[in-house]
Order: C-alpha cells, then sequence, then structure tokens
C-alpha cells in the first residue's frame, strides 16, 4: 500500500533499559534541546466527556503526566468582559463541547505536577477553539471582542490569580529552542497557531496535522515523511505529528474508533514490511501504533507525537528513543531494595510488618526495604527467581490469587519449591512483547537489573501470578495483566 514502507526492513525489537515514567527526564542532560527529545504527547488533551466526535482521550491530565506524556494540546473559549476584567477566563473546550475545566484547572494541574517533579518540563501547545459556527463553538464577548482581547485575557491569568506565572511558566527567549536545562520544573507554551502573544513562535516547528485527509493512506503518507525528516531538522525545529484524522468516509464515527483504524492499518502496513512472522491478517493486529513508530527507531529523535488513546507500551518506546546519562547502578543479591508502584499518583511502596500483612504505604522507611536475594548470589538478571527477605527470618509471601503477607521460608535458604509463596520471577518491563494474535509475551534477556529499572514480580507456581497493587493499600495477585498496576520501579537503598 506504502511503497516506501514496504521497502523496509525491521524486526521485532525489545525496547533497551527501562525509566520511570514520572521523571522520565531526569537523566537526559541539560544541554538537549527540546528539538533533540522524542515527546509522547496528547492530541485535544482535555477532551475526555461527552463522548463520541467530543472525547478523544481516557486518561486524565494527571495520569497522563504520571504515564509518561509531556506535550499538551489545549483549546480555549473565550470569555470577555473588557479590558482588566478579573471576571475575564478561557473555557476548555473541543468544538462546541465544554470539557469541564478552565484555564486555571490547567495551570493548577501542571503546576502541581511540576512541583513533585522538578526534573520534567511540559510543553502546551494552546489554541483560540472558537470559530463561530457549529461544530465549533462562539467566544462569549459579553462586551464587543476585538483584535486583542486574547492577551486581555491571557493577563488575567499571569497577574490576578493564584498561579505564579513567573515561577512555572518558561520565560526564556521564544524565537529559539530552549535547551532542557533551561525548562526544567517549568511550562513551555507553543504557539504555532499565532494566537496571543505567549510561547515558543510557529516558525521553531515542523508540524504535520493532516486532520482532514481524502483519504486514510494520505494521512499515514504524511506522518510518515514527518517523522522520516525529524532527525534531520532537530537541531532547528522541533518535530510535531499528529495521529488523529476524520476522512469524509469517517462520517460520526467516535473518535476512539478512528484511532483504532489508523492503528489497524498502521500494524497490517508493518507486518508486510517489516514481521517475519507469518503473513498479515486482517484481524491480526492490536491497538497500539507501536509496531509502527518501531520502524524509525534509528531515526530518532522523533519530536512530539500527539496520539488520541495513547496506549501505554507506545509511550514507553518512545521515551526509550532518548539519549539517558547513564547514572544507575547494577542491583546485586542482597542488596537493599524498595518497590515503588506505578499504580498511584502518589509513592507508594510494598510495605511489611513482622508476622503480619503486606500493603502499600507512602515513603520508603524501614518497613519498606526489602533484601533481594537469589540462590548462589551474583547480579539480579531478568528471568531471575529471588525472594524479598524483610529481616529476621520474615519474606514477603503471596497466595496465588490472594493477598500477600509475611511469612518464613522453610528449610536452608537454597529457596526452590519448599519456599514457593516466597518466590517471584523478576521480569524486565523492557522484556515484555506482544505476538502475532496480541498476547503480551517476555523474553528472557538475562539483562542484569539497574537501579530504578522497571520490573514485573511473577509469582511462582501460580496460575495467575502477577504482582499488583492495583487497590491503593492492598498488595495482592491477580491475572496475567500487564497494566500499570503491575509494574513496579525497584530503587536501590543500601
Amino acid at each position: 500500500m506504502f511503497p516506501f514502507v514496504l521497502a523496509l526492513f525491521l524486526s521485532l525489537v525489545v525496547v533497551s533499559g527501562s525509566t520511570p515514567t514520572w521523571n522520565w527526564m531526569k537523566h537526559i542532560p541539560n544541554s538537549k534541546k527540546l528539538s533533540e527529545l522524542t515527546i509522547p504527547g496528547t492530541h485535544e488533551s482535555y477532551a475526555r466527556y461527552l463522548g463520541g466526535l467530543y472525547a478523544c482521550q481516557e486518561w486524565d491530565v494527571e495520569k497522563q503526566l504520571e504515564n509518561g506524556i509531556r506535550f499538551f494540546d489545549v483549546r480555549l473559549k473565550m470569555n470577555y468582559y473588557g479590558k482588566n476584567n478579573k471576571d475575564n477566563y478561557f473555557a476548555i473546550h473541543h468544538g462546541n463541547g465544554w470539557q469541564r475545566k478552565y484555564f486555571g484547572d490547567v495551570l493548577r494541574d501542571f503546576k502541581k505536577f511540576l512541583e513533585k517533579n522538578p526534573s520534567e518540563t511540559v510543553l502546551v501547545r494552546y489554541k483560540k477553539e472558537c470559530l463561530g459556527s457549529w461544530p465549533s463553538c462562539s467566544d462569549s464577548c459579553h462586551v464587543p471582542c476585538h483584535s486583542n482581547t486574547f492577551n486581555e485575557i491571557m493577563d488575567i491569568y499571569k497577574k490576578h490569580t493564584d498561579f505564579d506565572w513567573n515561577e512555572f511558566v518558561f520565560s526564556g527567549s521564544t524565537s529559539k529552542i530552549p535547551t532542557l536545562g533551561e525548562t526544567r520544573r517549568k511550562i513551555v507554551f507553543v504557539n504555532f497557531d499565532g494566537h496571543g502573544d505567549i510561547g515558543l513562535k510557529y516558525y521553531l516547528f515542523k508540524v504535520e496535522d493532516t486532520f482532514e485527509p481524502r483519504n486514510l493512506g494520505i494521512k499515514i503518507n504524511a506522518i510518515y515523511r514527518n517523522l522520516d525528516n525529524a532527525r534531520d531538522l532537530s537541531k532547528t525545529k522541533i518535530s510535531v505529528t499528529f495521529f488523529n484524522y476524520r476522512t469524509p468516509a469517517s462520517g460520526i464515527q467516535p473518535n476512539k474508533n478512528l484511532a483504532r483504524l489508523l492503528n489497524k492499518v498502521m500494524y497490517q502496513d508493518y507486518r508486510a514490511c517489516c514481521y517475519q512472522d507469518g503473513h498479515a491478517d486482517s484481524g491480526d493486529y492490536r491497538f497500539g501504533f507501536l509496531d509502527f513508530v518501531k520502524i524509525f527507531k534509528n531515526k530518532k529523535p522523533l519530536g512530539a507525537l500527539l496520539f488520541d488513546y495513547p496506549p501505554q507500551p507506545t509511550i514507553d518506546f518512545l521515551i526509550s528513543l532518548n539519549d539517558f546519562e547513564d547514572r544507575r547502578k547494577q542491583i546485586n543479591s542482597g542488596d537493599v531494595v524498595g518497590l515503588r508502584n506505578h499504580c498511584h499518583s502518589s509513592d507508594k511502596y510494598v510495605s511489611c510488618f513482622e508476622d503480619h500483612w503486606c500493603d502499600l504505604e507512602d515513603g520508603l522507611r524501614y518497613n519498606e526495604r526489602f533484601h533481594i536475594r537469589k540462590s548462589g548470589g551474583g547480579p539480579i538478571k531478568d528471568g531471575d527467581e529471588v525472594v524479598l527477605d524483610w529481616g529476621k527470618g520474615w519474606y514477603l509471601s503471596c497466595y496465588c490469587n490472594g493477598r500477600c503477607d509475611m511469612t518464613k521460608c522453610p528449610g536452608n535458604h537454597g529457596y526452590g519449591s519448599q519456599c514457593g509463596s516466597e518466590m517471584f520471577r523478576i521480569k524486565k518491563a523492557s522484556s515484555l512483547y506482544y505476538n502475532s494474535r496480541g498476547s503480551g509475551k517476555f523474553r528472557k534477556t538475562g539483562d542484569i537489573l539497574t537501579d530504578n529499572d522497571t520490573v514485573y514480580l511473577e509469582r511462582m507456581y501460580c496460575a495467575n501470578p502477577m504482582l499488583s497493587g492495583k487497590d491503593s493499600g492492598k498488595l495482592q495477585i491477580v491475572d496475567w495483566y500487564y497494566g500499570r498496576c503491575e509494574r513496579w520501579n525497584i530503587q536501590l537503598r543500601n
């Protein structure tokens, strides 16, 4: 269908290395320009309500940030009462559909995240949404609006709200691309629509936003070209690629259906050119865009990629394309570690009490520390069988399809099946892949685990074996599932 794609040769890849999604920018050098990054993003980031043609996301922005999204698309409806009137405000819209948020909520969402994660930056494309006719919205001009109305409303947020604009908004030059070091703990507004007088200028961006193509092939070709050229432009421009569209044939299909259709065609295209196991099948795909973006793994950086309903494996892969400083230490048998769960916005760690239950607690103190051990000692590797030794002979122990508590492992601590409830197989999240039927599988890579790796813990000798923190305050074993609640950051605490 797309000959330039069909000419490519690519086998399935495993993402090398893992990094926490909530602060993935932490170990990227300060000297990197924002244009030299690969940044997961969302289109219509706040559009979650009214369904159908309006909704573009399932996750709220707090969860998007936690899951690694760093480029946001925010649409503003003007409500204007006159110059310097403190009642002026922006409402968040998708077309004529209000999304139950105001611009003040947007600023507070990002401030809250940046206070907690000062290593990060967020890029926010803002756009004047209303065109004045259906299906768009009409601005609410209680006195006549004029050419400078947008800026006058923005001034209210700069000067007359509880948001500290000077502290949290990037104030450097808007006519050149800043470095990550210059923008950490900052909102970087993006102004490639020419609305208002804040944000990086439009000429710093190369944008692919073919929103209404005649057919889906035109959209996919446009996406391909933008990603293919992103690296060559990365010294002077930030590439931005939107994965949303609506063709004449789309009718009134919900945006989620269109996202699935786009992924289906991209996945079949990928299989036809690059997948070496079997033939393409019209039903043999998964919702994710993951394999298509893998085509460009050797052409990083890819700039910002904005999705409707982005799946976590795609976000993780895009994050992995960045150049990280190697500051992590390997984990050895006997090291003291903590396990932070990905399921919660606050820092929740496995916590156990002697001769008692295990649950999830805030912070990393005494009860949240374990010696990780394996038979024979040495470095802990992907696929190893391990126990989590709390001390005084007590071990983390989990029942199949049940909750976890503390027990004493019998025998001489050679471990094995006599300590089945205490034994886990530790697997790097980056070794997870999906087979041709869309089922999750692990490759045993043998990679040595390092500080802050993201892992899964599979309880040995269970049919449904995954350690999960899906219920706040409860630690349990669940069925085979690879969601964020089954992902753990293993953190050295020697």
